[in-house]
């Protein structure tokens, strides 16, 4: 029998994150590398496809597959991916490339696009959202921000997610805790369609055949 808390946590990232669109966007037999993946905390959706997560913590890869939220794992720094041009149907990285500072990101953007061969899926803040670095986590501070028209730049379309970026508090809490969370998602309609005020950016770039 599936727990309610996973049960939960599907619903958040359908809801909230990019598992709804993942769903959507990944064909089936479609192979998708998760661009620092940590423990596949990002998605669930990732863990029913033919996923590899990277990543440079290794408990951390470990976990994502021991959990079954990613089928395999390559521990890598992910601005130089072990792998070549093209190796993977759909790209996708989640709550990553502000961990970076921004010329920083945007070559990890770059490599994002090198490996992909249709598809580059990316979640982040939208604009700077301050993070300080966790305690057991130092690299969860956050170094730079996108503004969705800075990913519209680069090719990508852009809509919001995670509801309004007011409701939204530190490392993603629900301001007003309950209530603020079921008024995130009353209003995460309006917002995915705004992402100029949600919380987060989805950008999703297609990419022009590969040939040879």
């Amino acid at each position: 029998m599936v727990a309610v808390r996973d049960l939960t946590r599907a619903a958040y990232f359908r809801l909230f994150a990019a598992d709804a669109a993942l769903a959507r966007l990944v064909r089936p037999g479609e192979t998708v590398a998760d661009i620092g993946c940590s423990d596949g905390r990002g998605s669930e959706v990732l863990g029913t496809l033919d996923s590899t997560g990277f990543d440079i913590y290794e408990p951390a890869l470990r976990a994502a597959v021991a959990t079954g939220r990613r089928r395999r794992g390559v521990m890598a720094d992910v601005r130089r991916l072990p792998v070549r041009n093209h190796s993977f149907d759909v790209v996708v990285s989640l709550d990553v490339v502000e961990h970076f500072p921004k010329p920083e990101a945007l070559d990890l953007v770059s490599e994002l696009e090198r490996v992909a061969r249709r598809l580059v899926v990316l979640l982040t803040p939208n604009g700077f959202v301050p993070q300080p670095p966790g305690e057991d986590e130092p690299w969860q501070e956050h170094r730079c921000g996108f503004a969705a028209g800075e990913l519209e730049a680069l090719g990508y379309s852009v809509a919001g997610r995670g509801g309004p970026s007011v409701l939204r508090g530190p490392y993603g809490s629900f301001r007003g805790g309950r209530l603020g969370h079921l008024a995130a998602a009353a209003a995460s309609p309006l917002t995915n369609r705004r992402p100029d005020v949600a919380f987060h950016l989805l950008g999703v770039k297609e990419l022009a055949p590969h040939r040879g």
